[in-house]
């Protein structure tokens, strides 16, 4: 009765693929984080300075703990299973 086709159309063509390399979202991160800071120094004075490098010091702590056990343990871990033999399934 109806003639409904099996495959749905194909998308058109758009033109060249879009860079993803854009810096835009960076620039805007960092422009809010200055704002922020600039923010914080202007309403507290010297109390601010203070308070952001409390701050930083509680975000660098974490991306430290961050990068050394999620990234470099992990890699560390993965290496030495590997060269072990096993896949990990060593509790039985």
């Amino acid at each position: 009765m109806y003639d409904v086709p099996h495959e749905p159309p194909g998308r058109p063509d758009s033109g060249p693929p879009r860079k993803r390399g854009s810096l835009l979202p960076v620039a805007i991160v960092v422009g809010f984080i200055l704002a922020v800071v600039l923010l914080i120094v202007a309403l507290t004075g010297v109390a601010g300075i203070f308070i952001l490098l409390a701050i930083s010091s509680v975000v660098g702590f974490v991306a430290f703990h961050y990068f050394v056990w999620g990234w470099w343990l992990t890699k560390s871990l993965r290496d030495k299973e590997n060269t072990d033999g096993t896949n990990g399934d060593s509790h039985m």
